[in-house]
């Protein structure tokens, strides 16, 4: 593990802890921060063997078959890209860099290297996404375009740059789309009063399917939350994430010609995705069968990401029918 802040702490330490109790041969071998009271906490409290606060040091020592990157975006690039240069099998908490260009760094040290790896969008391995993908795939019409909203609501965060927390929700929609982004305009309602770059944020999108999207993105609102409704011809998805940290559940429900046909409860924490992620990540690396996402599948999340940041007002792709890791550089961005 390298990084052992807060995120670290609180997110990917009780997951390693739990794939480490629940899935047999995975071994906490050790962990690394530069600070190393950081370092010794996070080793103490989830179980890890040993603590460093030199990278090399520890990979010398322990050789390890993998390892977890969690570090504040503006560093992913410089810490990843030599990592992955050398083959070595890597998990990276998103986003994977701060714009396009790191992207495309790290995509060509994964190909050098060659080695396995996975971007941690952790919303794709919540069992509420996973099972809204299975209702998608099984109870709605196939190839038919819908329509996707998404609420990803916050309370009191005043960050400068929201755009790598609402990276979330981004790939999240483009996941249960199923397909390529084709255009997108997005725009913000600033609020100066409360902070530089604050601002309520909108994004709509059209997908190679036909499919469209709206996201509604606002980090000083009442509470926390993330919802999701998906309406296709006679179906309707509901779905209220379990992002939360205290009991409160999330929820599914599918409708089919005006009638709830089932509901179903997600109560954090383990349904937060992180442990399936590490746990999916793990048996990828034993049986060979890579998992996604990869970093060339976050090519348009990225673009996205970046978008929001320098406040354009649109974006197109040149896209193809294939999937997202096909896509090249956005033909247009204004």
């Amino acid at each position: 593990m390298i990084g052992c802040g807060g995120h670290a702490y609180t997110a990917h330490g009780p997951a390693q802890q739990t794939v480490a109790r629940n899935l047999p041969g995975f071994q906490l071998a050790a962990c690394c921060d530069r600070d190393p009271v950081r370092a010794a906490t996070y080793a103490r409290d989830y179980g890890f063997a040993r603590h460093y606060t030199d990278i090399d040091t520890m990979l010398a020592r322990e050789q390890p078959d993998a390892v977890a990157l969690v570090l504040p975006v503006e560093i992913v690039c410089e810490i990843a890209a030599p990592l992955l240069a050398r083959g070595v099998p890597l998990l990276l908490e998103k986003p994977p860099g701060l714009n396009r260009e790191e992207l495309e760094q790290l995509i060509a040290a994964a190909e050098t290297g060659g080695a396995p790896h996975l971007v941690g969008f952790n919303r794709r391995f919540m069992p509420i996404i996973a099972r809204a993908r299975e209702l998608l795939d099984t109870e709605f019409i196939r190839d038919e375009p819908r329509q996707i909203t998404y609420e990803l609501i916050r309370f009191n965060r005043r960050d400068p740059d929201f755009s790598t927390t609402a990276i979330h929700g981004l790939d999240t929609g483009l996941f249960l789309a199923g397909s390529p982004f084709k255009t997108a305009r997005m725009g913000r309602n600033p609020l100066p009063h409360l902070g530089p770059n604050v601002a309520s944020l909108w994004m709509e999108a059209e997908c190679v399917s036909g499919t469209r999207l709206r996201w509604n993105m606002n980090p000083v609102a009442g509470l926390i939350t993330e919802r999701i409704a998906i309406h296709g011809i006679g179906r309707s998805l509901l779905l209220e994430l379990p992002v939360r940290k205290d009991d409160a559940p999330g929820s599914l429900s599918f409708w089919r010609n005006d009638r709830e046909i089932l509901r179903e409860a997600f109560t954090p924490p383990d349904q937060e995705g992180f442990a399936q992620e590490t746990a999916a990540f793990a048996e990828s690396l034993v049986t060979g069968n890579p998992t996604g996402p990869h970093l060339c599948d976050c090519r348009q999340q990225i673009d996205l990401m970046e978008a929001l940041r320098a406040q354009r007002p649109a974006i197109q792709w040149q896209t193809e029918t294939t999937p997202t890791s096909a896509l090249e550089k956005p033909l247009s961005s204004r």
